[in-house]
């Protein structure tokens, strides 16, 4: 059971325009190397366990060494050869080397004979064969293409179902930015005026603890802080009432 993940996509590129496509291309392939492959491709997945040449040991041990870049010796072509014995050596005169050059020369005609019969048989039906294997060739690769072409549709609607969203939300996110942005504003205004009358306030409070007095006001039910120095600006101001 696979866990569900909710993912948040939190970009517009549609709409915002703080994105370099050179940094996005590259936090996508970056994205796509780390990704790995979860299911096999069902026209490949019956490949997977072919192994080459697993009927033909000889074939099979060229092949690892290939793979592995040993170096291979060059085909012994002496075996292709019709000599006989040697005239001046003594297997001249010795009925075996003539019998093993005649098994020899039997072998080769035989050899020639087959690669005969092969030529007749590729001339008579390899054309046919060769065509039906391109037609299945060819038939695979037309899949595969029309495969590709319906990923490559899937992707664009996607895209566009995308930027039409996008686009049609564009307004409401515009506005929503502007009255953010507008409030964001007047906190500011709002927090720098408080920090500016904080500031007066003391001020205000140091000026009166050193030099002014609070008076009470008869005509205003307020406090009134007389600042204008001393004593004699509070009696001014008892004696006016």
């Amino acid at each position: 059971m696979t866990e569900s993940v909710d993912v948040v996509v939190d970009s517009l590129p549609y709409i915002d325009a703080d994105y370099d496509a050179a940094v996005v291309d590259a936090l996508v392939a970056k994205e796509r190397a780390a990704m790995t492959l979860q299911a096999v491709h069902p026209l490949s997945a019956h490949h997977s366990d072919v192994s080459l040449f697993s009927d033909h040991p000889a074939l099979r041990d060229l092949l690892d060494k290939a793979s592995a870049g040993t170096r291979l010796q060059a085909i012994d072509t002496s075996r292709f050869r019709l000599d006989g014995p040697a005239a001046d050596t003594d297997a001249a005169a010795d009925p075996a080397a003539w019998a093993a050059a005649l098994d020899n020369a039997a072998a080769q005609l035989e050899h020639q004979a087959s690669r005969l019969v092969n030529l007749e048989l590729m001339a008579k039906f390899g054309s046919n064969a060769w065509r039906v294997h391109n037609y299945r060739v060819q038939a695979a690769v037309e899949g595969l293409r029309a495969e590709v072409d319906a990923h490559r549709r899937l992707i664009e609607d996607v895209n566009k179902a995308r930027q039409a969203d996008q686009m049609q939300g564009r307004p409401t996110l515009v506005a929503l930015r502007e009255r953010w942005n507008e409030l964001v504003n007047s906190i500011l205004a709002v927090r720098y005026e408080n920090d500016r009358l904080d500031a007066e306030i003391a001020a205000l409070q140091a000026a009166a603890s050193g030099t002014g007095c609070w008076c009470w006001c008869w005509c205003c039910p307020v406090v009134v802080e007389v600042v204008v120095g001393g004593l004699e600006g509070c009696m001014g101001g008892i004696s006016a009432q």
